[in-house]
């Protein structure tokens, strides 16, 4: 009798630990790269003023090229046993995939310049393809969180062009640096370096290209 109540405190401790893991997977994956960046293109396309069938067909570009086509490549490397699993723990392991999304978005960039894109669009673009860039770069010697960055884009982005809520944004990215950890894929550092990574590079392309662009619009 007394060993069981004993060991009662261990055995809730282990479920405790192991909700909170399936917390942190759940999040991890609701929260992936893909699913953000699918979820940031739907609010910046809800929140432009009636769109254009064309413009809802650049919409459709982005989430082929930065959302689609990426994904899609990393699950076929992930089924012919080139890399290990989708999160790509191993640093090498990432540079191919970035080298695509970064041609990808490229791609995608000159397509929503040529076809005069919306501008929130035009710097979603522009700043994905910029993120991917120097996530290859960051690769080749070390590895920040991808999950975290795409969260640092995506928020970034909501209060910069939607004028979002902090107080959604927020939340959701340290839920998703806090589930990287927590499954040990990536350390504290490596989640804030990511958020600041996806943060800076939408702030910078729209600065570059949407503030001037709403500038111009107001004279």
């Amino acid at each position: 009798m007394n060993h069981s109540q004993g060991a009662h405190p261990q055995t809730q401790t282990g479920r405790l630990r192991a909700l909170t893991d399936r917390v942190a997977w759940a999040i991890s994956n609701v929260l992936s790269p893909p699913m953000v960046g699918l979820l940031g293109a739907l609010i910046l396309a809800l929140r432009q003023p009636a769109l254009a069938a064309g413009e809802w067909l650049l919409f459709g570009v982005y989430i082929l090229m930065a959302v689609v086509l990426p994904t899609g490549l990393v699950f076929i490397l992930v089924a012919a046993g080139r890399i290990g699993d989708v999160n790509m723990n191993a640093r090498e392991e990432r540079a191919r995939p970035y080298i695509f999304a970064v041609a990808c978005m490229a791609v995608a960039s000159v397509v929503m310049l040529a076809a005069r894109a919306p501008l929130a669009l035009l710097a979603l673009s522009f700043a994905t393809c910029l993120l991917y860039a120097l996530l290859y770069v960051i690769s080749l010697r070390s590895k920040v969180s991808a999950h975290s960055a795409g969260m640092g884009l995506f928020s970034a982005m909501v209060v910069m062009t939607a004028g979002g809520p902090l107080l959604l944004a927020v939340p959701l990215t340290l839920a998703v640096m806090w589930a990287r950890v927590r499954m040990r894929r990536h350390t504290w550092a490596q989640t804030v370096a990511g958020v600041l990574l996806g943060g800076v590079s939408f702030l910078a392309v729209w600065l570059a290209v949407g503030g001037n662009g709403a500038a111009q619009s107001q004279q």
